[in-house]
């Protein structure tokens, strides 16, 4: 392996020229990149990493769509002389056949301000090299058009780009943040090339027609398949696969080295380099000769990929001696390495991948008589490193990252350690975009209910412009029983909330003017108020609790830390920091972890674990199904094997005579861990010093078990973990009667599932399973009924003869069914057929393909849950919703719950998917039994405001209610449909901006409005003051404002917040200007029509600001 101080040589010689590095495989190839970056520290960048595709081309598949546009731009940016320093290859990557140079270089386009490019030859140019049309540009591949405004992200930029045009010509160029869409930086010019290989010109269309039906002709391929490829093709249609006929496209491919000009080409070993090759060319063949036993229209072997020996005429001849990077198995060894090289006076330094690192490195390392210190983030590495006798060691965080392997560097007199080399080998996360987890008016449906604040459950039938008094404004219209129309001016949409009730029923309609919603929101606030009374006694009974506090962590907590072999991400490690400090107060905790499946969660539960353990206090660890409990011992047994730590499981795959033995054990103190399923409930389960219980998706044990549970939180510490928390859990997370700690990152390299709705056709089942088995991995197939699932099973056997396939259900003997479950993990067979025992508690990496048979029958949390089982690797995973017939014959809820988690595909949707859990199953009394009740009745969000309202009354907390102030312009104040299309862009910026607590977060807005559409017109300006002056009434209490080119009329309303005699007073010296009529309707005289707005604004800040001593907190 190179290591470090290869990387350190390359670095030097790289000042001069840039070099082009060939590994011997592609694990060197990531390691010497992660070390190249290190040593370069600000120009961390200008390091490259080509690596081949995922897939070889007859495995009837698509490679990676993100790892392709990432070798194309690496291929143009060679073309445009962008500044690099190494460029490392992989010898599979080295012999592929790529585009021509000319071919890549003639498909550059090239924009600049002031130049003349029309939007839609820019849209087209888009569309034609591979990107996606969508409505906000987010990930690299993709496009948006708004207006003159054209969005696009090529994967050669850090950041997409925003194309602001006038008529034809380029106004302004600039990247924006894809994450809030906020302008960063302008530009003269930019540029955007290929996002995939092919590209569906006249000129490529026709030379694909002749190459493919020459090549039909040879393999004797049936013309009628020829002619559905052909004309797919003619229709600028990339079909799935498509890549897997590149050379059709090409009359000419080369080789990544015509693209690198001068650079020196570096071998780190000719040989082994030609071997890995020789080794790929092989598999091909061989897929090659299974493609033509299957019949398809493949190209041979040599089209894609240069011969070894045609690599081998490019190369130089070397074959380079490396001395292996030092690895350490525990601190102790480290500490005497750094003694020795200090006694030598050779400085260490230690980087770490975060400031935990510099923590765990002090604490285990001062142990051993080891100074260390922290160091500033080090700028360049090439400087020789200055003795210091007193400091044996230094650390730093290290940017981007720590090296992947450690060197002594004679030249700069320093031997660099990085945790890998002591802790092992610790994966890196990806950071991934964080979800909303709030409701949003933006997502609703014209023919979805509603809910307003004062008139009840209507219709929303849209968005509509109407001119009154000679103004145009937009309104909301809902429909109401007896087809009553209701207009709500927008700027008012705070009023109104999104209906969710229980699942399938359909909400009735209240009647506009009628006394039956009042009547009914009324019982709804009496019930939530004797049910904010019970979970506030509840929990106020823990409050009474005291107990002695754990210990803070010691040297062995950090040593069981630093075995993590991840590094954790910042939501994680903040979720620690608060269990550790619930731990170490002297009330029992109660805290829910929430992150989606694989995120991390069972991480924080050791953790607990372990400090508890270290207090002498024993852990039970709850699991719904023994499947999982059975997991979790095994991923505990591993975590924990060097701490000592006794740990056991009871589970119905053991006897009568080894339970009681285990639960003997756990009486007398034995037994650390006890894990099991609601077994450990039992009264016969006895604990010496239970200090610590982990709940693991407790929205799967009974209603006995729940209570149970609920008695234990009294007194024992209480760490729920879930991906999908049941909504009574989720509520009293959101209304602060439970610590809630979210997990929103997602973990290294995973990448979001593909989730897809597939009818039950033969084609389209065999297509999904084959896929999967031809990349090596393994598949579930998920069918939910016992006494078919033999059928079904026989079914595919005949239909996938290719697979394996084993079946499991919840009626086998518990040892067969164990049997099978290791079987499936050992990779025995490939293809599980199974009922929804596996849910939770397999965990197989190589298994990312599910089918879920009649989908339509699951609900939401049990869906996502299945989905969870696969994706679990770097392999990008498919989850299929197999429905019988046409989508049409869904229930209308069974649909939407398709929809939903088709929707969510992305990673982190797991708050999401319990968000509208909540929305479709209905969120009813939080102690009760239903989930129904009084939800049904006003919806959830209402409801849940009632409640939140209620809980903070009884705690003293309670805010006036809440005021939304009437105004109306003598202008109009709308977002116009010709600045923002899309109808849910609009509705959910009146949403936005109606909740706006300051004049800042307007103005914010309304700047990201102007990055994203361009200059805001004068509606969209008289808007933003619209809800800056309601924001002031809201302040002041007022309840409405009518403003015209004289005067502002405002309503004072029923609790304004300055006092009646002080407000008389402030009138009476400002007679000129203010007036206050025995109807307590406050007027103010306009002094200049054309400054109406800025007038009034500016007469209400005054207002506020002369009235101060009266001013009180309840807004």
């Amino acid at each position: 392996m190179p290591g470090l101080r290869f990387a350190h040589e390359l670095a030097t010689h790289s000042q001069k020229n840039p070099l082009v590095v060939v590994t011997r495989n592609s694990s060197e190839a990531t390691h010497l990149v992660q070390d190249l970056r290190f040593l370069l520290q600000e120009e961390a960048s200008k390091v490259w990493h080509l690596s081949a595709e995922d897939k070889n081309p007859y495995q009837q598949a698509s490679p990676d769509p993100i790892a392709r546009m990432e070798r194309l731009s690496i291929f143009q940016k060679l073309l445009l002389d962008v500044p690099y320093r190494v460029l490392v290859i992989t010898p599979e990557a080295l012999c592929a056949k790529i585009p021509s140079a000319d071919f890549l270089q003639n498909h550059l386009e090239f924009l600049s301000v002031k130049s003349v490019f029309p939007r839609d030859s820019i849209t087209s140019k888009l569309a034609l090299y591979g990107y996606t049309a969508v409505n906000q540009v987010e990930d690299p591949g993709t496009y948006s058009v708004r207006g003159s405004i054209v969005d696009f992200f090529w994967a050669g930029n850090s950041h997409p780009t925003r194309v602001d045009l006038f008529g034809d010509e380029i106004e302004r160029l600039y990247t924006f943040d894809p994450s809030t869409q906020r302008k960063l930086n302008d530009l003269e010019d930019a540029c955007f090339g290929l996002s995939r290989e092919i590209i569906l010109d006249e000129a490529s269309q026709n030379l694909a027609r002749v190459e493919l039906r020459s090549l039909a002709d040879e393999l004797e391929y049936p013309t009628r398949a020829l002619k559905e490829k052909l004309t797919d093709i003619n229709h600028g249609i990339a079909f799935f696969g498509i890549e897997s006929l590149l050379p059709a496209f090409h009359a000419k491919l080369g080789n990544v080295l015509d693209l690198i000009g001068s650079a020196q080409i570096w071998v780190e070993n000719t040989r082994n380099c030609l071997e890995q090759i020789w080794l790929r060319t092989s598999d091909f063949e061989s897929h090659y000769k299974t493609a033509l036993v299957r019949g398809d229209l493949a190209f041979a072997t040599p089209s894609f990929l240069h011969s070894a020996a045609e690599i081998k005429a490019l190369l130089p001849e070397t074959e380079r001696d490396f001395e292996p990077p030092w690895q350490f198995g525990s601190t102790s060894e480290l500490a005497q390495k750094i003694h020795r090289l200090h006694q030598d006076k050779i400085s260490v330094l230690l980087p770490v991948q975060s400031l935990s690192g510099i923590h765990r490195y002090r604490e285990l390392l001062e142990e051993h008589g080891i100074q260390v210190r922290q160091l500033p983030p080090a700028s360049s590495l090439f400087a020789p490193f200055e003795f210091h006798p007193a400091i044996h060691a230094y650390t730093y965080v290290a940017k981007p990252e720590p090296p992947a392997t450690s060197a002594w560097i004679e030249s700069l007199h320093l031997a660099i350690i990085p945790e890998d080399s002591v802790f092992g080998s610790r994966a890196k996360r990806t950071v991934g975009k964080k979800g909303r987890f709030k409701t949003n008016l933006s997502d609703l449906e014209i023919g979805d209910a509603i809910v307003h604040i004062d008139h009840g459950i209507g219709q929303f039938q849209g968005l509509t412009r109407l001119h009154l008094h000679g103004i145009e404004q937009d309104y909301l219209l809902l429909l109401y029983a007896n087809n009553d129309k209701l207009y709500l001016p927008a700027h008012r949409i705070a009023f109104v909330k999104p209906y969710s009730g229980a699942e399938g029923e359909k909400p009735k309609l209240d009647k506009l003017g009628g006394t039956g919603w009042q009547s009914k929101k009324k019982k709804v606030h009496e019930a939530v108020l004797a049910m904010a009374q019970d979970l506030l006694n509840l929990y106020a009974k823990r409050e009474l609790v005291s107990r002695t506090p754990l210990k803070p962590p010691e040297s062995a907590y950090y040593e069981f830390e630093a075995l993590f072999p991840f590094e954790t991400t910042p939501d994680q490690q903040k979720a620690i920091d608060e269990v550790l400090a619930d731990l170490q107060k002297n009330k029992p905790m109660d805290r829910l972890i929430c992150g989606d499946v694989g995120y991390g969660k069972t991480e924080v539960a050791m953790r607990a674990a372990m400090l508890s353990l270290l207090n002498h206090r024993q852990v039970a660890i709850l699991a719904p199904t023994t499947i999982l409990a059975q997991q979790h011992g095994i991923t505990f047994r591993k975590r924990f094997e060097q701490t000592g730590a006794r740990i056991e499981i009871i589970s119905r795959f053991q006897t009568n005579q080894q339970i009681n033995a285990i639960l003997e054990a756990t009486k007398m103190g034995q037994v650390d861990i006890l894990i099991g399923t609601h077994r450990l409930l039992s009264s016969d389960v006895q604990f010496k010093d239970l200090g610590l219980v982990i709940v693991d998706e407790e929205q799967r044990f009974g209603i006995k078990d729940k209570e149970h549970i609920k008695r234990l939180r009294t007194h024992t510490d209480i760490l729920t973990l879930s991906a999908t928390p049941i909504p009574r859990t989720l509520q009293m997370g959101f209304f602060g009667l439970r610590d809630l700690s979210v997990i929103e990152t997602p973990p290294v390299d995973r990448r979001a599932i593909r989730t897809s709705l597939i009818r039950f056709e033969d084609e389209s089942i065999r297509e999904a399973i084959l896929r999967e088995l031809q990349r090596g991995g393994q598949v579930y197939f998920v069918h939910n009924r016992v006494s078919s699932i033999e059928a079904k099973a026989e079914y595919l056997r005949n239909l996938v003869p290719e697979a394996r396939i084993e079946v499991a259900h919840g009626q086998m003997n518990e040892h067969t069914l164990e049997d099978r479950m290791v079987r499936f993990m050992n990779h025995d067979f490939n293809v599980f057929v199974c009922t929804t025992i596996i849910e939770t508690g397999i965990d197989v990496s190589s298994a990312n393909t599910m089918l879920i048979d009649h989908a339509d029958d699951f609900g939401l949390a049990q869906l996502y849950q299945l989905r969870g089982r696969i994706g679990r690797s770097k392999e990008r995973a498919f989850a299929y919703l197999v429905i019988p017939g046409h989508e049409e014959s869904l229930t209308p809820m069974a649909q939407k719950r398709l929809e939903i988690l088709q929707r969510f595909s992305e990673l982190g949707a797991g708050f999401r998917i319990a968000q509208h859990d909540l929305e479709l199953r209905g969120a009813g009394d939080l102690l009760g039994k239903s989930q129904h009740g009084h939800v049904a009745a006003v919806g959830y969000d209402l409801y849940a405001d009632l409640l939140r309202e209620a809980i903070d009354g009884l705690k003293g907390s309670s805010n006036s209610s809440y005021v939304d102030p009437d105004v109306h312009f003598p202008v109009s104040a709308v977002l116009a449909e010709s600045y923002i299309p899309d109808l849910h862009e609009r509705m959910s910026t009146y949403q936005r901006l109606a909740v706006c607590l300051s004049e800042q977060e307007v103005w914010d807005i309304i700047g990201e409005l102007e990055d994203r559409y361009g200059v805001s017109p004068d509606e969209v300006k008289n808007l933003a003051e619209m809800m800056l002056i309601k924001h002031l009434l809201r302040k002041l209490g007022f309840s409405g404002l009518d403003l015209s080119n004289t005067q502002a009329v405002i309503s004072l309303g029923e609790k304004p917040n300055i006092e009646a005699l002080n407000l008389a007073s402030f009138v009476q010296a400002n007679a000129n200007q203010w007036s206050l009529s025995p109807k307590m309707k406050l007027t103010y005289r306009i002094e200049d029509p054309n400054r109406a707005i800025a007038s009034i604004k500016s007469a209400l800040r005054h207002l506020r600001e002369a009235l101060p001593t009266i001013w009180d907190t309840r807004v």
